[in-house]
């Protein structure tokens, strides 16, 4: 049986690290959640457009088992050596729970405040109009240019 609670680590076979991770389930079953991340292109992150490219030649490496209670501490470590010792890391953050250690740059921050929000001043009545046009719009695009009238619509004229 494989191990569980374990960080591990991938690389292109020249054991340059590009990416640490975590998982409390076998190293088996999280690369193959990453794979199909990455082919299907669920997320923008970065370590899965690395695998679209190195696809063939990643290999995993099991670098340490932990307890449950360790995981997240032990993924952290391993981030921060690793990259003390040089290896370009594709991590997004420092290590443990998620994204957790994601912080936008008060410059972005900023420029979200007021009337810097795409949302700011709008109200619920907006979306609820802009949802209509919508289906105005669907409906224009799928009878009114192909001529043909649908019983079941709402914004067909009914004869």
């Amino acid at each position: 049986m494989e191990e569980t609670h374990i960080i591990y680590a991938a690389h292109t076979g020249d054991y340059n690290y590009r990416y640490v991770g975590k998982t409390s389930r076998t190293l088996k079953y999280r690369v193959s959640v990453h794979r199909s991340n990455a082919r299907k292109r669920r997320t923008k992150m970065p370590v899965h457009a690395w695998l679209r490219k190195h696809h063939l030649r990643v290999q995993w490496d099991v670098l340490e088992a932990c307890t449950p209670e360790t995981l997240d501490s032990r993924e952290c470590f391993w981030i921060a050596t690793l990259r003390e010792q040089g290896h370009d890391l594709l991590n997004c953050t420092e290590g443990g729970e998620g994204m957790g250690g994601w912080q936008h740059s008060e410059a972005f921050k900023a420029a979200r405040r007021g009337a810097g929000n795409p949302m700011y001043g709008r109200k619920r009545d907006d979306f609820r109009a802009n949802r209509a046009e919508g289906r105005i719009g669907m409906h224009v695009r799928w009878h009114v240019n192909r001529g043909l009238d649908n019983p079941s619509c709402v914004y067909c004229p009914k004869s």
